[in-house]
């Protein structure tokens, strides 16, 4: 009896126990005309017994009877499907066995049903006809000769496939290219590469000609011995590998290190970047010059940044405090090394002292020095930039560090693809997502829901072992979505060898069988749910080499965490996780990911692992991160290691769902070596260098209320999104080629439902009592609980926790009203609709919001019978009818929770109008909401409505503002303008009493406000732009004396020249070459020829620009320059060299006359430089009078400001410091369960 084991304690020595698995056979093409039995085959012996090809051979299958003859018929499906499919690959006649595979699909038709066929048991969706052959490594090219779709009351329909109709698969050609152009994209397609040999061969022409052809689409890269081209080339680290060939060679790789001059990103202004206190990039002895300013000391601290981690210390070099240590610059009790050293590592001072026994947070202290730090930051930003000679330096290190980079335009044009079936034909993003993917190794595809990831990740798969980049790959992907994507990828690539876990699998026994056929099979995708790859561990020793590089990250920074209570219990925790490990790794070997042989992880739906432990204080203190999170990043990890930066390819349509910090997560996670270099190993620098935090209070999962760190303002935005870039391939909605509906308004549109009596009388009944609540008295959770409750009763105040009686009007009834009248007037097409509500859900205690809808629409006339509920599909069964009813239109009105139905609903066909009931605070659930009805597939409707109902006098249209505000923010920084540098990254709201007040009663001064933030964001940019003038100005005024001498220099030098010129027009021609003197121009003509031919030969020889001087004419050194794009230029050379550029045309060109001509005009040059010397002189008078100009718009900056703050004090919108400290206070006693 064999022994049942979970996956995790499989061993090798295991295997041929476990699974009945093929011997590991070598990858065979395609072409050839017969194929061994694939790994895990069910075959037919010789004596009509059924067998499974295991390592020991053929061994008898274990098929119940009852089902053997359907498996033989399934195994002929198979045989005759792969025969036709290796027909079509090589071009033979395949009409007899189409002719075959359509009679045996008829036959099995007709004796079984239909292949796919579905049915429930245990609630549980069972493939009945495929039961006992779904480990057959051909199940899914099987289950792929069906189109299924599905009708009325869920309702399956299945139709043949294409290949019973029609060739699928596209016939191995070999490629044929008749221009260099040409040969460089097959070289990219067959290589991977700019394979020149490879071109010359497929051209018949020499290398050197071909290169000549191609001229500036490819370039010879010196520091990786290898051709490129000019898209690789010219991105990446181009101010790196311009001064690295110019240390190697200036001379004769002129050419590159011009193209790479050419390339690089402008220079930043000062104006342009935000300098913060903490940013990696600042030099440390600015900080401490710094600390000089506040304490009017020389050399009071020293300060070090570690450069592993971006880390600060701030150590004072004397133990004396005076009154600007102590006061001025500190705060409760916190001098102000202390205080800065808080700001540099982003950590927000908590205090505490003991009430009754107990350590809380001292309310009035904590907020009063986090005061003083705001004050000391404030300070920084206006003393950073006050110095010129420091501005021009720190101005000099950000760009040397952060705008230095070029991100790289992949481009899949070339990509042909072999394998894919003729039916598809990819679209221009999905070829260049693919591109990234093969060429960097490591991508993050950032593309909206339906933007046709499944294929990029499966192209990926396939081109990666086709090009020899990865032997095995593995897909990952959720378990609902597994036999999905492999029929969908099976139908893509008819011949791709799949391993697809089954129902069996998901045993002990069966699983372990699963991943050791992966381990030792050959298959061109291993296609698996995230379920399975989180319980595939990497081996102990791996994880303990991880752990044991956090463990030092913690020693690093321990110094930088004032609160060595915390920084004991995380070492504890993570010498516990070190003896698990050690102890682990005593045991005997498991098998591990390691050992299933994975070079290559692709991830559908990535943002399942966003969750990461982030490093450094602010992850491992604020946030525990998801295990599973954990895990993805480790294996990836790993897989970097393994493959040299390569090996994994994440998927997801919400990159970043809801703050801006998920950037950083993606970084760390795929390229986290590109992220140290980059001073951001830990969230800490990267926060500093692109972020400014602050506290915000919030309500937690339970209730509870607690405070976390948000992202307000992010700075530096082009940097943030280039860094990006490295890594994602961002696709907007906007970007893709599909059709779909279109809003009838362009936008959402706002149903405003006035105040009900009811909703007034609450809302006083709240101010009521959030007056007598104290601030400073650890009442914050009561405070945030009056804000929930208000904002729950602005849908219907029978939601309040003393139900009322039915309103006169709420947003209930305005729903019911407008999706009636829709429901009315498209009766024709069964029109359908989504009603999104995330509150009164159907099984609440209490008041049901969906119930009283589903009311007020059958008062209004809708048939009872075609409204549902997205909470009554309990069942897969159950949703998959809902959704076909949706389809047909028997059911025209689902009110669901975005949670439910936000993602995975697919109804779009007759879908007509989309209703928010409820406001979500996450961009990303808006987006995924409003993407039900605003995709491809709609059969009726080219324009449909987005309502959204907000009531009048509550916080509804201020959420609204701010969500759809949060989304903007999101794109701009994934894919927006360049020219802009900060936005504002909105979070979840918690409104105050004072607020709820001023958007009860309807305040004009909101309006008023708006106008106000409006205006000093308009001149805020005008100050700006002025301050960016002034910056370009003060540069001007440094340059421009170096154009002076210059010039000076030139006029010097030609009028030295003039006297030497000698005139050779006419018969007065002579010139002296060789110590001859010649007087025909034709034999001087000729002699500058060949002097072009030998310059251009030696220019293509040695990369670079060549110069030839021959002799002298008209007083003066002539000869020519030639690069090695064969561009000529005549020169002639005094006490300086003049060149004139010999037009490429077709022109004749008349080298002699072009010399005499030059010669000639040194008089000219001579007047054009001094009236150029004359501007000069006149533009330093100029540029030094715009400098000392004060900047006019900010004066009224600074007005505008104050009528802002004002306005904010009057309508309640300033955060009460003390408040703030109490809700702190709060979360620290209330929820103390909810932190565990």
């Amino acid at each position: 009896m064999p022994r049942i084991l979970d996956a995790d304690q499989l061993t090798i020595a295991d295997l041929t126990e476990y699974a009945p698995l093929l011997a590991p056979v070598a990858h065979t093409p395609v072409t050839l005309p017969d194929e061994p039995p694939g790994l895990g085959s069910l075959i037919i012996q010789p004596d009509e017994t059924l067998a499974e090809v295991t390592v020991l051979g053929p061994q008898a299958a274990l098929v119940p009877k009852s089902h053997q003859a359907r498996v033989r018929a399934l195994i002929a499906l198979r045989e005759t499907t792969r025969a036709l499919l290796r027909a079509e690959l090589a071009e033979l006649d395949t009409d007899t066995l189409r002719a075959s595979l359509n009679a045996q699909y008829d036959a099995f038709r007709h004796e079984y049903g239909a292949i796919n066929t579905l049915t429930f048991v245990r609630k549980q969706p069972t493939y009945a006809n495929l039961a006992s052959f779904q480990r057959d490594p051909g199940a899914p090219l099987v289950a792929a000769l069906e189109d299924v779709t599905e009708v009325d009351g869920g309702v399956r329909t299945y139709a043949k496939a294409a290949i019973f109709f029609r060739a699928v698969v596209r016939p191995d050609r070999l490629p044929v290219a008749t221009t260099a152009h040409e040969a460089l994209a097959v070289s990219l397609n067959m290589t991977g590469s700019v394979d020149v040999e490879y071109m010359a061969t497929l051209l018949r022409q020499p290398p050197h000609e071909i290169l000549a052809a191609l001229g500036d689409a490819v370039y010879f890269n010196p520091l990786s011995r290898a051709w490129e081209t000019a898209d690789a080339f010219l991105s990446g680290d181009v101010i790196g590998k311009r001064q690295a060939l110019e240390r190697l060679d200036a001379v004769r790789y002129a050419a590159q290190i011009a193209a790479l001059r050419a390339a690089e990103p402008a220079p930043l202004a000062a104006v342009d970047i935000r300098a913060s206190l903490g940013a990696p990039w600042i030099p440390a002895d600015v900080i401490a010059s710094f600390i000089d300013s506040l304490t009017e000391r020389a050399d009071s601290a020293l300060v070090v940044c570690a450069p592993e981690t971006g880390r600060w210390n701030v150590t004072p070099r004397t133990r004396t405090r005076g009154q600007r240590e102590t006061r001025t610059w500190g705060a409760a009790g916190m001098d102000v090394y202390h205080l800065v050293h808080a700001c540099l590592n982003q950590w927000d001072v908590r205090l505490t002292h003991v009430v009754e026994g107990r350590t809380v947070t001292d309310a009035v202290a904590t907020a009063t020095a986090r005061d003083k730090q705001a004050e000391i930051r404030s300070a920084f930003e206006t003393w950073v930039y006050a110095d010129a000679e420091r501005t021009e330096r720190l101005v000099a290190v950000y760009n040397a560090k952060h705008a230095r980079r070029v991100p790289r335009r992949f481009s899949g044009a070339h990509l042909t693809f072999p394998g894919l079936s003729a039916a598809f034909s990819p679209y221009p993003h999905q070829r260049d997502g693919v591109a990234r993917a093969l060429s960097a190794g490591v991508a993050l595809l950032a593309w909206p829901v339906g933007s046709g990831k499944s294929f990029a990740l499966a192209a990926t798969a396939m081109e990666s072992r086709r090009l020899g980049l990865a032997k095995k790959p593995w897909l990952a992907t959720p378990a609902p979505l597994v036999m999905e994507i492999a029929r969908e990828i099976q139908a893509l690539y008819p011949l791709a060898r799949l391993l697809v876990p089954t129902s069996a699998d998901a045993t002990r026994a069966g699983m372990a069988a699963f991943i050791a056929r992966a381990a030792v099979g050959d298959f061109d995708l291993v296609i698996v749910s995230h379920d399975l790859l989180g319980r595939l561990p990497l081996s102990p020793t791996t994880r303990l080499a991880m752990l044991d590089r956090e463990i030092a990250l913690v020693d690093t920074e321990a110094a930088t965490v004032d609160d060595r209570r915390r920084v004991g219990a995380l070492r504890a925790r993570f010498q516990r996780q070190r003896d698990a490990l050690l102890a682990e790794a005593a045991a005997p070997g498991a098998l591990t990911f390691e050992a299933v042989g994975c070079d290559l992880l692709l991830t559908d739906e990535g943002h399942a692992f966003k969750n990461i432990t982030l490093p450094g204080p602010f992850g491992v203190f604020n946030s525990e991160g998801a295990k599973r999170a954990d895990d993805f990043k480790q294996k990836v990890w790993y897989l970097s290691q393994r493959t040299r930066g390569r090996g994994a390819v994440v998927a997801t349509g919400t990159p970043i769902a809801n703050s801006l910090v998920e950037a950083f997560v993606w970084g760390h996670v795929l390229m986290p070596e590109r992220m140290a270099a980059a001073g951001f190993a830990s969230l800490a620098p990267w926060i500093a260098t692109f972020a400014k935090k602050e506290l915000i209070a919030e309500l937690g999962p339970l209730g509870t209320p607690r405070v976390r760190p948000q992202y307000v303002r992010f700075h530096n935005v082009p940097e943030l999104r280039a860094l990006l870039a490295e890594v994602a391939d961002v696709v907007l909605e906007s970007d893709l080629p599909f059709e779909k509906p279109m809003l009838r308004t362009g936008g959402l549109q706002s149903v405003v439902v006035p105040q009900s009596d009811e909703f007034r009388a609450i809302t006083a009944d709240i101010l009521r009592r959030g007056a007598r609540v104290q601030p400073g008295r650890g009442n914050g959770a009561q405070t945030l609980t009056l804000m929930t409750e208000w904002n729950k009763c602005a849908i219907d105040p029978r939601l309040h926790s003393h139900p009322t009686r039915r309103p006169s009007v709420s947003k209930l009834t305005a729903v019911a009203e407008k999706v009636a009248s829709i429901y009315r007037a498209t009766a024709t097409e069964r029109g359908t609709q989504l009603v999104f509500c995330d509150v009164g859900v159907p099984d609440s205690q209490t008041f049901s919001a969906y119930a009283a809808m589903r009311d007020e629409m059958m008062a209004q006339g809708v048939a009872p019978e075609e409204i549902a509920f997205i909470h009554d599909a309990q069942t897969p069964r159950a949703l998959a009818r809902l959704m076909s009813a949706m389809r047909v239109g028997s059911v025209r009105v689902l009110i669901g929770s975005i949670p439910l139905m936000g993602s995975g609903l697919n109804v779009q066909q007759r879908l007509c109008a989309w209703h928010l009931v409820s406001i979500p605070w996450r961009p990303c659930d808006l987006e995924q909401a409003l993407g039900r009805i605003l995709r491809p597939g709609n059969e009726y409707f080219r324009t449909v409505d987005a309502f959204v109902y907000v009531t009048e006098r509550s916080s509804d249209s201020y959420r609204l503002q701010k969500v759809e505000h949060k989304a903007r923010v999101i794109a701009q920084v994934l894919k927006g303008d360049p020219h802009v540098r900060e936005v504002e990254d909105i979070d979840d709201v918690v409104l105050t009493l004072a607020q709820i007040k001023a958007l009860a009663s309807g305040n004009p001064r909101l309006l008023e406000r708006a106008r106000v933030e409006a205006e000093l964001v308009r001149t805020e940019r005008m100050a700006r732009e002025f301050a960016r003038q002034q910056w370009e100005a003060r540069r001007e005024q440094s340059l421009l004396p170096v154009r002076r001498d210059g010039l000076a220099r030139a006029i010097a030098d030609v009028a030295r020249d003039l006297p030497r010129f000698t005139v050779t027009a006419g018969d007065r021609f002579a010139a002296t070459v060789d110590g001859r003197v010649i007087v025909d121009r034709a034999v001087v003509h000729q002699m500058l020829d060949e002097a072009c031919g030998r310059t251009h030969r030696a220019a293509l020889r040695l990369g670079g620009a060549q110069e030839c001087f021959i002799g002298q004419m008209s007083g003066f050194d002539f000869g020519v320059r030639v690069d090695r794009m064969g561009r000529e230029a005549v020169l002639v050379r005094g006490a300086m060299t003049y060149e004139a550029e010999v037009p490429l045309d077709g022109s004749p060109r008349n080298y002699c006359a072009r010399v005499e001509r030059l010669a000639a005009r040194l008089g000219d040059f001579h007047a054009e430089w001094t009236a150029q010397l004359a501007r000069v002189e006149r533009e330093l008078v100029e540029v030094a009078q715009f400098v000392a100009t004060v900047n006019p718009h900010l004066s009224v900056v600074d007005r505008l400001r104050a009528d802002l703050a004002a306005l904010d004090r009057a309508l309640g919108f300033v955060t009460d410091r003390h408040a703030v400290a109490d809700i702190e206070a709060a979360a620290e006693r209330g929820g103390e369960d909810e932190a565990a």
